[in-house]
């Protein structure tokens, strides 16, 4: 008697949510550029960008704000250009995953993050949404490489096109100045919120489908964003905090 051949992968049906959020995202970074831009056709500065951008002796000095105010300025239009292009593309894909708030609060806290490795790290001043795209990457890595048994060969794709995306980055940075500690930051700080506040998909149901061998695996989400998740969040925020608070040099 023939045994019958091992199931071939079936086709993986996931929660998915519509990009509301990305493009809020790519409205306040347009919209503060264009703000910048008439600060310096109406005052003759950018006002915006200097009061926004994120310095170590303005942080030293109490100006906490610029830890979340810098993701959202830039210095010049390739600059935004570039950053909110890839939002748009790497953001689509990361907040039908994890949906609006969490794309939400991995943005911001992955710019967060940067900035705070950013400012023990290196002495230079920063902007722009660096951190937070790197957030990005990190959190869509940390999911996919979690849920690799799960989706397969897709997670294997994607994984390798993040790992080229970010490996270009790295090659820019030989090339022109990019702030490397603040983009380690946010990749890092995305991996961990990714498993801080992310899904955690579990198959419930195994619906057949023609033929019988390709089942249709339906799966939800077994970590919502609950009471827990939101004192761990906070939990992030005040670690980071104290690291900073001892590692930023004292005001002259």
């Amino acid at each position: 008697m023939t045994p019958e051949p091992p199931p071939e992968p079936g086709w993986v049906r996931v929660p998915t949510h519509p990009p509301r959020a990305t493009f809020v995202m790519l409205v306040l970074l347009v919209g503060v550029y264009m703000a910048q831009l008439g600060a310096a056709l109406v005052t003759g500065e950018d006002w915006v960008l200097a009061w926004a951008m994120r310095d170590v002796s303005s942080l030293s000095r109490g100006e906490l704000w610029r830890l979340f105010t810098a993701t959202f300025v830039h210095g010049a239009w390739f600059h935004i250009l570039i950053n909110a292009y890839t939002v748009y593309i790497l953001g689509r894909e990361v907040e039908q995953i994890f949906g609006p708030v969490r794309f939400g609060l991995i943005f911001i806290l992955s710019g967060f993050t940067s900035a705070v490795l950013g400012s023990l790290l290196s002495p230079l001043p920063s902007l722009g949404a660096g951190g937070a795209i790197s957030g990005l990457i990190g959190a869509e890595m940390s999911f996919l490489f979690r849920h690799r048994g799960l989706l397969g060969d897709r997670s294997r794709r994607a994984l390798e096109s993040l790992l080229m995306f970010a490996s270009l980055i790295v090659i820019a940075s030989l090339f022109i100045r990019l702030d490397v500690w603040g983009l380690l930051g946010g990749l890092l700080g995305g991996m961990v919120l990714a498993g801080l506040l992310g899904p955690t998909w579990t198959v419930i149901t195994q619906r057949p489908i023609a033929p019988a061998r390709h089942p249709e695996l339906k799966v939800e989400d077994r970590q919502p964003l609950n009471r827990n998740r939101w004192l761990e969040i906070v939990a992030f925020i005040l670690v980071l905090s104290a690291l900073l608070s001892i590692g930023l040099p004292p005001h002259p």
